[in-house]
């Protein structure tokens, strides 16, 4: 098979997969905008990444988490694009727990989900507090806001490097 073969056969699976990129994109942006409007301190904006991850594989997972928050730093927030590093682990991990059978049964997911959760939490903290200070003006930073009104320090709330087994602060 000649490399232009292989590359034409490429970008037809690419082009194949776009309007599946772009639903997984308004699985992402629809329901942060709503999160993001009524000031909940959750987090929804992977589902499309996660779908299209499980659907068509890492590479598409990665361009619908990156482009969804590319996409939303001009129509949402302004501070979403600092977090598709986050999208891209996101996509990474749920393609690698997949393939190992980790979204197979109740069980089985709980666990991937949670692992999921601190992996985000892990990959967002240091833009957080690198870039925004902790206090992004979503939802969550109403959490660090009552952190830092006790007396906490943003980098001792969201330091991934604390032993397991230590409260916040």
């Amino acid at each position: 098979m000649s490399s232009t073969h292989a590359t034409s056969a490429t970008a037809q699976t690419l082009y194949r997969e776009i309007p599946y990129i772009a639903f997984g994109i308004l699985l992402n942006l629809v329901p942060a905008a709503v999160i993001s409007a009524l000031r909940l301190p959750v987090f929804v904006d992977a589902s499309g990444t996660i779908v299209i991850t499980l659907a068509l594989g890492v590479r598409a997972g990665i361009l619908t988490g990156v482009l969804s928050f590319l996409i939303g730093g001009i129509t949402q927030n302004p501070v979403m694009p600092a977090f598709s590093g986050t999208q891209f682990a996101i996509a990474v991990y749920v393609h690698f727990m997949a393939r190992r059978g980790w979204f197979r049964g109740v069980g089985r997911i709980i666990p991937t989900g949670v692992g999921l959760g601190i992996l985000a939490a892990i990959v967002s903290a240091p833009v957080i507090v690198g870039l925004f200070g902790g206090l992004t003006g979503n939802g969550a930073s109403l959490v660090v806001a009552f952190l830092l009104a006790t007396g906490k320090s943003v980098m001792k709330s969201v330091d991934p490097g604390r032993p397991r087994g230590r409260a916040l602060g």
